[in-house]
């Protein structure tokens, strides 16, 4: 599967386009790929696709889908705005070079 980074709409393949070119003696081949929804160029590398936990589609190399990613944000920083100056002093010293999964190592 594959997402389009410009119109965000998950295909199955790319169209592909070869262009075949004879020229000054010399022969060559290229290929091309686009997205088959809008048009635009596609990469089959980088616009893997896969389903994120909610349902939608989302870059393989990413945890989250767009949408998912948002809400994260917002509930996020509903968290951090009501932390009080030591408390946001505090997690920084908890965070540094840790990760969020290592929170229970700090009990």
């Amino acid at each position: 599967m594959y997402k389009c980074p410009y119109c965000n709409t998950p295909y199955d393949e790319p169209r592909t386009i070869r262009d075949d070119a004879n020229g000054g003696g010399t022969y060559s081949v290229s290929v091309s790929e686009y997205c088959p929804i809008c048009g635009q160029p596609a990469d089959s590398f980088y616009d893997r696709a896969d389903q994120c936990q909610c349902g939608n589609y989302k870059n393989v190399r990413d945890a989250l889908c767009h949408d998912c990613h948002a809400k994260l944000l917002k509930r996020f920083c509903a968290f951090a705005d009501g932390l009080t100056e030591p408390e946001e002093n505090d997690l920084d010293a908890m965070l540094d070079g840790n990760s969020i999964t290592d929170r229970n190592k700090w009990r």
